[in-house]
């Protein structure tokens, strides 16, 4: 799988993954902490790729690199819709 399909995948499936068992969790249903450690996971995996994706590209300055790179490790989630929507089309 290339690097970039993995990047948009996992950043999606661990997003819904959280948010139904996070639903799943309020509604106290048992199969809830299994979803959202799946979806811990798949977010784990979309900050390790996308760092790895930013960090490779040559198009942006190493400023630009360190600052992706703290914001996924810092604010995963808002970093990553940043990065998946405006963002990623000037690094990729």
């Amino acid at each position: 799988m290339k690097l970039s399909t993995l990047v948009k995948t996992s950043y999606s499936f661990g997003i819904i993954a959280v948010l139904i068992g996070a639903l799943l969790k309020i509604q106290k249903i048992d199969a809830a902490g299994i979803l959202l450690t799946i979806g811990m996971i798949a977010t784990i995996v979309f900050i390790v790729t996308a760092i790895i994706e930013v960090n490779r590209s040559k198009q942006i300055s190493e400023k630009e690199k360190g600052l992706w790179t703290v914001s996924f490790i810092c604010f995963s989630g808002i970093a990553g819709l940043v990065y998946l929507f405006n963002g990623r089309k000037r690094v990729v």
